[in-house]
């Protein structure tokens, strides 16, 4: 058996459960963060990862902005799910889960590509 993971989706499972675990899926009267206290919070994360991940607030500022004005759903999830994380990697799959088809994400190619 390889190291990988059992199957593809193990990770948005995982999530999910730890989400629904949590009581965070479903939040429907709570304030949303802002774009500047999400990436506070990246930021924070961010400095307490042992491999010393580095957030650039900008990206970060645009990429919020951006996704609020696109899919404010998917900047909510994104938003209140990172406030209640602690590990940088799980703050940044919850993005990624939240918002799967925004900036950064790879496009699929299409018949004609």
């Amino acid at each position: 058996m390889s190291a990988k993971n059992p199957h593809p989706g193990y990770a948005r499972s995982l999530l999910a459960l730890v989400l629904l675990s949590a009581g965070i899926v479903g939040i429907g009267t709570a304030c949303t963060p802002s774009p500047e206290e999400t990436c506070n919070k990246l930021d924070e994360l961010g400095k307490k990862d042992p491999a010393g991940f580095k957030l650039s607030m900008g990206k970060c500022m645009a990429r919020m902005s951006e996704m609020k004005q696109r899919d404010p759903e998917a900047y909510k999830c994104a938003a209140r799910t990172v406030a209640k994380l602690s590990s940088i990697d799980t703050a940044l799959l919850a993005v990624s889960v939240c918002d799967p088809g925004g900036v950064g994400a790879k496009k699929k190619k299409s018949a004609e590509d």
